[in-house]
C-alpha cells in the first residue's frame, strides 16, 4: 500500500510545471534605427543616404521667392543631406513601407499579440479533465484484545457535472480565441492607417516649412533693406516698423508648424519603436485616388463579412451564446460518483461506492443564466451600433471626399496663372516697376494659396484613410476570410 501511494505522487509530481523566473526588462527596446536607413540626432534633420545627398543638398537651398517655388511645393526639405550618414539606402519610405513598418514593430502591438496566447491557455484549461479526489483516513484503535487492528479507508471522487458544459465552454473559449486573433488584426489596421495618418502630416507640414521659409527669408530680405533705408533717413520709422511685424509674423508661422512638424516626427518614430532621436526620409505624397459611390456601396455591403473588428465582435457573440448554452446546462443536477476501500478495527475490509446529485431547487443557476442572457444582448446591441456608426461616418466622409476634390480641383486650376502674375510682379520688382508692398502682398497671396492647396491635400488624405479604415478597403488579407458556419449563425 505504501509502494502504491509513493508511486502515486512521483507519477504527479512529474507532471509538474516547473518554475523558472522571467525577470522584467531593465532598458527601453528602442531602435536608434531602422535596418538600412539612417538615423541623425534630434536636430530635425530626416533620414538619407548617399546616393542622394547631393540632389537633396540642392533641393534643400531656399528659392528666392514663392513664386520661384512653383504653385505646388513637390520636394520636401531635408536640413539633413548634407550630414554624413553611418548607412546607406537610395530610396525614401513610402506610406506603404511605413504602414508595414508600423505593423511589424509597434510596441503595442506586440501586447495585443500576448494576449493572444492568455486566449490560447484558456482553450487548453478548458480541454482538461478535472482532477479526481483522494481522501485517506485511519484511526488508532486504543483497546486490546485478539484480533484487534488500527481502522483506515481510502476514497476517490470524481465530479462528473463537468461534461454537461465541457462542449459549451470549450466552443465559447475557442470563439474566445477567435476573437482574439481578430482584435489583433484590427489593431494592426487601426495602427497601420495611424502611421499613414502621420506620413501625410509629416509630408504636408514639411512642404509648408519649404514654403513658409522661402517667405521668411524675403521678408528677411525687405526687412534688412528696410532698416538700411531708416539709418539713412530714407524711410519713415512706420514703414521699417512694418517690414519688422511681417518679418516676426512669417517667423512665427514657421516656428508654429516645425513645433507640429517635431511632434507628429516623434510620434511616428514611436508609432515605429525607434528612438524619439529618429527622423525618416519619406517619400514625396501624391493626390489620393477618390473612392467612387459604387465602390462605396460596394464595401458597405460586404462590411459586416470583413472588416476586423465586426468580426471579432460577431465571434465576441458566438462565445457568448456558448456561454448561454453553459449556463443553461448548468442547471441540471451536478453528478459526482466516488468509490472507497476500507479496514474496521475487526480486520474486516469493505469495498463500497456512491453517487452525489446537487438538486436545482433553490437556485438552479437561474442567476448564472440571466446574467449571460443579458451579456448577450449588450453585445448585441454594441455590433447593431457598430454599424450603424460605421454607415453614417461612410455616408458623411463620402460627400466629404466629394467637396474636397471639387474645392481642389478649383485651386489647381487657378493656381497656375496665380504663379505666373507672381512671377510677373518679382521681374517688375526687380526693375523697380513696382512697389515692395504691392509686390509682397501679391507673394504672401500666392503663399496663403500654396499652404490652402497643402491643408486640402492632408484633408483628402485624411478622408480617404478614415474611410479606408472605415471600410476594410486593404485590410490583411488575412482578415478577409468568409465566416465560419458559427459566425454566420450570429447577428
Amino acid at each position: 500500500m505504501t509502494r502504491a501511494l509513493l508511486l502515486g505522487c512521483a507519477l504527479l509530481v512529474s507532471g509538474c510545471a516547473v518554475y523558472h523566473a522571467s525577470p522584467l526588462p531593465s532598458e527601453p527596446d528602442l531602435r536608434a534605427s531602422l535596418p538600412g536607413w539612417v538615423a541623425y540626432p534630434s536636430t530635425g534633420d530626416t533620414l538619407t543616404s548617399p546616393a542622394t545627398t547631393a540632389q537633396t543638398s540642392e533641393q534643400a537651398e531656399t528659392p528666392a521667392s514663392p513664386a520661384e517655388a512653383g504653385p505646388r511645393p513637390q520636394a520636401e526639405s531635408e536640413p539633413g543631406a548634407n550630414r554624413t550618414p553611418t548607412t546607406s539606402q537610395n530610396e525614401p519610405l513610402d506610406l506603404a513601407a511605413v504602414a508595414t513598418l508600423a505593423v511589424l514593430d509597434n510596441p503595442d502591438l506586440r501586447v495585443v499579440r500576448a494576449e493572444v496566447g492568455v486566449a490560447q491557455a484558456q482553450l487548453e484549461s478548458e480541454r482538461l479533465i478535472p482532477d479526481p479526489t483522494v481522501g485517506l483516513s485511519g484511526a488508532k484503535t486504543l483497546s486490546t484484545g485478539p484480533g484487534l487492528a488500527n481502522p483506515y479507508m481510502v476514497d476517490v471522487s470524481l465530479d462528473l457535472g463537468w461534461l454537461l458544459t465541457r462542449r459549451a465552454r470549450v466552443t465559447s473559449t475557442r470563439a474566445g480565441l477567435d476573437q482574439a486573433h481578430l482584435r489583433v488584426l484590427w489593431a494592426e489596421w487601426q495602427t497601420a492607417q495611424a502611421a499613414r495618418l502621420l506620413y501625410v502630416e509629416v509630408t504636408t507640414d514639411r512642404q509648408r516649412v519649404a514654403l513658409l521659409e522661402a517667405m521668411r527669408a524675403l521678408f528677411e530680405r525687405r526687412y534688412e533693406q528696410s532698416l538700411r533705408a531708416y539709418r539713412r533717413g530714407d524711410l519713415t520709422l512706420e514703414t521699417a516698423g512694418a517690414d519688422l511685424t511681417a518679418l516676426l509674423s512669417a517667423t512665427s508661422r514657421v516656428d508654429d508648424v516645425r513645433r507640429n512638424l517635431d511632434r507628429a516626427e516623434h510620434e511616428l518614430a514611436a508609432l515605429l519603436g525607434l528612438d524619439p532621436n529618429v527622423r525618416l526620409r519619406l517619400a514625396q505624397l501624391d493626390p489620393p485616388a477618390t473612392l467612387s459611390d459604387a465602390q462605396v456601396a460596394a464595401a458597405l455591403e460586404v462590411l459586416p463579412r470583413y472588416r476586423p473588428d465586426l468580426l471579432a465582435l460577431r465571434a465576441g457573440y458566438a462565445s457568448q451564446e456558448a456561454s448561454v448554452r453553459a449556463a443553461i446546462l448548468g442547471q441540471f443536477p451536478a453528478i459526482g460518483i466516488g468509490g472507497e476501500y476500507s479496514r474496521d478495527n475487526g480486520r474486516a475490509r469493505e469495498v463500497g461506492g456512491s453517487v452525489n446529485l446537487t438538486l436545482p431547487i433553490f437556485n438552479g443557476n437561474r442567476g448564472a443564466v440571466a446574467v449571460e442572457r443579458a451579456t448577450r444582448a449588450v453585445l448585441e446591441a454594441t455590433y447593431q451600433a457598430r454599424l450603424d456608426d460605421a454607415k453614417r461616418d461612410v455616408a458623411v466622409l463620402a460627400t466629404q471626399q466629394h467637396l474636397l476634390l471639387r474645392q481642389a480641383q478649383t485651386l489647381d486650376d487657378n493656381l497656375p496663372e496665380l504663379a505666373r502674375m507672381a512671377n510677373l510682379a518679382a521681374d517688375a520688382y526687380r526693375a523697380q516697376n513696382l512697389d515692395a508692398l504691392s509686390y509682397l502682398n501679391l507673394q504672401n497671396t500666392l503663399l496663403d494659396k500654396e499652404l490652402e492647396r497643402i491643408d486640402l491635400q492632408q484633408l483628402e488624405w485624411n478622408t480617404r484613410i478614415a474611410l479606408d479604415t472605415l471600410l476594410g478597403v486593404g485590410a490583411p488579407p488575412s482578415s478577409r476570410a468568409p465566416l465560419t458556419r458559427d459566425q454566420e449563425n450570429t447577428p
